[in-house]
């Protein structure tokens, strides 16, 4: 997943675009959020259908969240991509990771500890 806490699915991106994989039917809107750059436009991969969306645009109160209206008949039985496309390349958040060699340190001295 390219970006922390932006949807509760798997997502991919190219460019100015950011693709949520959405795995099983929706019961609500998705939302995304975290990202500040405007969206031009929402859709499905596959048809390229656009979709309904609202963006919070009050920069004080935003928190940059994106609620997408998805049909569940529009959706694939087996897995549905929906393309977000953004007006400007947004500046993405960064995900935070550590280096391999310290995540298994970190393992090793919990693992001790519980002795």
């Amino acid at each position: 997943s390219p970006h922390p806490a932006c949807f509760h699915g798997p997502m991919t991106r190219k460019g100015k675009t950011l693709y949520l994989h959405v795995h099983d039917l929706p019961r609500s809107p998705l939302i995304l959020q975290g990202i500040f750059s405007p969206v031009a436009n929402v859709c499905l991969l596959r048809t390229r259908e656009s979709l309904s969306f609202a963006q919070q645009t009050r920069a004080l109160l935003s928190d940059g969240r994106v609620r997408i209206e998805l049909p569940a008949e529009k959706c694939d039985p087996i897995s549905t991509v929906v393309a977000v496309d953004f007006a400007e390349e947004p500046d993405w958040p960064e995900v935070q990771t550590k280096p391999r060699k310290e995540i298994l340190h970190d393992l090793a001295s919990h693992a001790s500890s519980q002795q």
